[in-house]
């Protein structure tokens, strides 16, 4: 495991509907806050800490974890479409319509599983786009 799979799994947190969560993650690789300053937000803490929990299974170093957060999270914002819609505490794909609250299935788990074709599409451009950021800055006489 490793950058490919972090940027996976913000791509997916992202098409889910949860950018607070991924602004929190970049927050928190920062130094802003901590998990317990989730509920300020509006996430709860143990949903924090089992983020990041999951996310260092991926990438254990804090330092790659962060680079690798922070290059992408505004390409990620920028690119990558909320599929899921949160309409009156009720979850709907906005690609298939599927009600994932009436069949009790976490928006992410519905995503893999049914959109995984649009999931590897964004991540190849993400992952492009990532690059190009970090040859620019790579180049003399780009910053």
């Amino acid at each position: 495991m490793g950058a490919i799979d972090v940027i996976e799994f913000l791509i997916v947190k992202e098409m889910a509907g949860k950018e607070k969560l991924i602004d929190l993650i970049a927050m928190y690789l920062e130094d802003k806050i901590r998990p317990s300053d989730a509920e300020n937000f509006g996430i709860p803490r143990t949903i924090l800490r089992a983020t990041l929990q999951r996310l260092y299974e991926m990438e254990a170093d804090r330092e790659k974890l962060r680079a690798i957060t922070m290059g992408v999270a505004p390409i990620i914002k920028e690119k990558v479409p909320t599929i899921i819609s949160n309409d009156n505490k009720c979850n709907i794909c906005k690609i298939c319509g599927e009600n994932l609250t009436m069949r009790n299935i976490f928006p992410e788990d519905h995503i893999k599983k049914r959109h995984r074709n649009l999931i590897r599409e964004t991540l190849e451009k993400v992952v492009d786009e990532y690059r190009n950021v970090i040859k620019s800055r790579s180049l003399p006489g780009t910053q």
